[in-house]
């Protein structure tokens, strides 16, 4: 292949014409062809050049190289170098040498454009001899790789973003031109000879450029060079979009980006190892990962993505290699990151050799890698070689570990030391490790994390074993996982168990047991079940022989699907537990709020529980006031507490259990409620039930519908037929009862005695006998001005129950009411006839002489006399 040369100045009249012209060019060089190229040949020297330079002066005037393209895609590669006067004595010559490189074909001997920078076939002068074609093109030797290695090192800061922007040239046709400003053309022609060496070889091969030019707008190039007198705006739209502009001499540039393949091209220049970019480059342009995995083999030290990028190319590639390359790749990849040097660390790295592992940075210097990428990929390393390829990185995966920054233990940690550095490790992180785990600061995830770590590494048989605390932060954590307000993450039971298996961890163990045994000794022993199902498989059976409120508490989680209910599984629980009653009553209220955790046993099995259990035992365990909650929490119409409860206080007498003296009380109060209801109670029973009430509340809230309807219904119902009465009205009257009830002016009394006035039992009754409604009517008239609440209860049960319900009765029966209270006294008879008769009862009283509402309610049934009853204010009866 022959290139054609062409050759452009100013030159004297001839056939051709006179100023500047082509002065030589290759034979049937197509005219159309020089057309297209003359614009790319042209030169204006820098601004603040001297206009008359002297011979030594133009030695420094910047040289432009360029490389460009034609529409038909003929490549055009040029020197134009600054000549000073020209024939006729004008300054402002150049001299513009190019060759022509046929579309489709490159250089001679693969060689890139960039590398004839300053060869000696560059001719500053028209030959005399014409312009034949060239066979070859010689490189120079201004762009060695110790030059270019010493220059990239120069502009470490700036080569990862340069080499950014290039790529992108390469991705997207819309990329903006990179603009260069540089001491001069040699600089920048390093820069491209830099980004040629990092692209693949048919990109570079095509990459369009110019050293120098003083007018960036109109280079038509894709890497553009520039001093810093040029012609350009430096505004935000040349910055940010129509270039991008690497300021070399600490001016304005564009923002800088990079991306990780930039990042491992650029360490990889700063190593002085372009090879490796060609070799790499020829089957996966722009592979980061590819880039980063040969740069690592070689020990070249890589910034944080550089790593990631590595470390992913692992993690697909487990199985290549051997033995030594793994050992040199992952010495290079955990090395410390010198930032803006990167220069090789892993060379001479001998296989098997574990000098320098103590020198590691910390994992927090790879930053970049994901928290779990290293203990990833040290798993499926280990999967695949042996101890000796993958010491190096599990030492840094347990301190990462260890300081909170590596993720879970990996589970083939272990495999991946050999048993010496395994030890060695132990004893260099056993302190740290104990005084991590005994932190109460440190979180439960972290602290699974560190037990893991103990036990891979067997800290305690190098003289650190774990200490105890954490068990107690994690049975902490466990039990809250179960709660509304618990933790929303953390381990679970399962994680717990798994860190906690082995030898290294019982110490951890025994405490997490102690806290559970104490939650559950401390009346609240539900929680710990789902905790302890989870852990049971980790554990011995033997630990659980000191603890028979965890066995009990075990045999709970493990029968809950299972149909025994009630005292059969209570017993069946405490039978589990193994249980002593002189070493541990307290078990029983264990086994005893496992059965019955929200609900209360039945009456019948607390029967039952009550014959088969020793009072002594009973007390000891706690069992006495369970019961008592029992009895006491049943509802108001359970007709089986009163059961209960007497004979707990039949087996407990005083000073033997039941030491809360309110709890017996109500105890007391729910049989004298019972003793009511069956008219057992002596005389003087409400003063009794609401004396032993008041000291028994708070009570709950069955106990007090019970007491206050038991209470009430008596009182309303009269002396119980089984006692001997007097005969009539007075026989069936409790009137020292109904006083106490008015004198102590309880409302919820009252509102009860109302609601149980007004019920259809009561009805009944009134329909039914004539004496009970001359009672109700001698009550409900009784004891007026005593307290305000019972004057409105007793004229609301006057007005609007008793008087409907009389005016519907037959005059048989109203006769009949009236002669029993004309029995008890002639004037109850007479203010009878006055209630339910007012018009009647106001004419007789005018012929007395006496106003209709003349007397008032009297203080006593026993001193009532003759009068009205109060209407409600504001009403009239007629």
């Amino acid at each position: 292949m022959t290139l054609r040369q062409l050759h452009y100045t100013s030159a004297p009249p001839g056939p051709d014409g006179s100023g500047f012209r082509f002065t030589a060019a290759t034979a049937d060089t197509d005219p159309a062809l020089l057309r297209l190229a003359e614009p790319m040949l042209g030169y204006e020297p820098p601004s603040d050049a001297p206009a008359r330079p002297t011979e030594a002066e133009l030695a420094a005037f910047p040289v432009a190289f360029a490389f460009g393209l034609l529409p038909d895609g003929t490549g055009v590669l040029s020197r134009t170098c600054y000549t000073g006067a020209d024939y006729s004595g004008r300054y402002g010559n150049f001299h513009a040498h190019a060759l022509l490189v046929p579309p489709g074909t490159g250089l001679p001997d693969g060689m890139l454009p960039v590398e004839a920078w300053e060869s000696p076939d560059w001719q500053s002068d028209t030959p005399v001899d014409g312009a034949p074609p060239l066979e070859v093109v010689r490189r120079g030797d201004r762009l060695g790789l110790r030059r270019l290695t010493s220059f990239a090192r120069s502009r470490a800061e700036r080569l990862a973003p340069f080499l950014s922007d290039v790529r992108r040239l390469f991705e997207d046709e819309r990329a903006p031109a990179l603009v260069m400003v540089e001491a001069g053309a040699e600089e920048v022609a390093r820069w491209i000879a830099l980004a040629c060496a990092a692209l693949p070889p048919a990109y570079a091969a095509t990459l369009t450029f110019t050293t120098y030019t003083r007018r960036p707008y109109l280079a038509d190039r894709q890497i553009v060079g520039v001093l810093a007198d040029a012609e350009f705006g430096y505004a935000s739209a040349d910055l940010g979009h129509q270039f991008r502009l690497h300021h070399c001499l600490g001016g304005s540039s564009s923002e800088p980006r990079t991306d990780p393949w930039a990042a491992v091209a650029a360490r990889v220049w700063l190593a002085g190892r372009p090879e490796l970019l060609l070799r790499v480059s020829a089957d996966a342009p722009f592979d980061a990962e590819a880039l980063a995995s040969g740069a690592l083999r070689e020990g070249i030290t890589l910034d944080g993505a550089g790593r990631a990028a590595g470390v992913q190319w692992a993690l697909r590639h487990p199985e290549h290699g051997e033995v030594l390359f793994w050992q040199r790749f992952l010495a290079a990849l955990l090395t410390e990151d010198e930032v803006g040097v990167g220069v090789g660390a892993g060379a001479g790295i001998e296989a098997g050799a574990g000098a320098g592992i103590e020198a590691r940075a910390g994992i927090e210097a790879r930053a970049g890698i994901e928290a779990d990428a290293l203990p990833r990929l040290l798993d499926i390393l280990a999967s695949h070689w042996p101890a000796e390829a993958t010491e190096q990185l599990a030492h840094v995966v347990a301190r990462g570990v260890l300081d909170g920054r590596g993720g879970a233990v990996p589970v083939r940690l272990g495999s991946a030391l050999t048993r010496e550095s395994c030890l060695a490790l132990a004893r260099k992180l056993g302190p740290r490790l104990t005084e991590r785990l005994a932190d109460t600061g440190t979180p439960p995830d972290r602290l699974l994390a560190l037990l893991g770590l103990s036990r891979t590494l067997g800290t305690d048989l190098a003289g650190y074993p774990p200490p105890a605390a954490p068990g107690v932060r994690l049975a902490d954590h466990l039990l809250a996982l179960g709660t509304d307000a618990g933790p929303t993450a953390g381990p679970s039971a399962g994680d717990v168990a798994a860190a906690l298996s082995g030898h290294g961890a019982r110490a951890v163990r025994s405490t997490l047991l102690d806290r559970l045994n104490d939650v559950a000794l401390s009346g609240d022993p539900l929680p710990v079940v789902p905790v302890l199902a989870e852990l049971e498989a980790a554990l011995d059976p033997a630990e659980l022989a000191d603890y028979p409120h965890l066995r009990a508490v075990a045999a709970a989680g493990r029968r809950s699907q299972r149909s025994e209910s009630g005292l059969r599984l209570m017993n069946s629980l405490v039978r589990e537990a193994r249980w002593q009653e002189s070493a541990d009553p307290s078990v029983l209220r264990t086994a005893f709020l496992l059965t019955w955790p929200v609900e209360r046993p039945s009456m019948d099995d607390a029967s039952l529980l009550l014959a088969q259990t020793s009072p002594e035992l009973l007390a000891a365990g706690g069992l006495d006031e369970q019961l008592a909650r029992t009895a006491l929490a049943a509802d108001a119409a359970d007709p089986d507490a009163p059961r209960v409860a007497r004979a707990l206080l039949a087996a407990l007498p005083p000073g033997s259990g039941l030491h809360d003296a309110r709890q017996r009380d109500a105890l007391n109060l729910l049989l004298h409620a019972d003793d009511i209801r069956t008219g057992h109670a002596e005389s003087g029973f409400t003063a009794y039930a609401i004396a032993l009430r008041d000291r028994a509340r708070p009570l709950d809230d069955g106990l007090e519908r019970r007491l206050a309807r038991n209470l009430t219904a008596r009182i309303l119902s009269g002396t119980s037929p089984e006692r001997a009465v007097r005969p009539g009205v007075a026989g069936m009257m409790l009137p020292d009862e109904l006083e106490q009830l008015v004198r102590h002016g309880d409302a919820e009394l009252l509102a009860t005695y109302e609601e149980e006035a007004r019920s259809t039992v009561t009805l009944d009754r009134l329909r039914r006998d004539p004496r009970h409604l001359a009672a109700c009517f001698i009550a409900w008239n009784s004891f007026g001005g005593f307290d305000p609440a019972w004057d409105r209860t007793r004229l609301r049960l006057l007005d609007q129950f008793l008087k409907p319900t009389v005016r519907k009765l037959p005059d048989t029966q109203l006769s009949e009411a009236e002669s029993h209270l004309a029995f008890v006294d002639a004037g109850w008879a007479e203010r009878w006839r006055h209630w339910y008769r007012p018009g009647l009862a106001r004419r007789w009283g005018r012929r007395r002489g006496a106003g209709a509402g003349g007397a008032g309610p009297s203080r006593s049934w026993r001193d009532a006399d003759p009068g009205t009853v109060e209407a409600h204010p504001g009403t009239e009866e007629h």
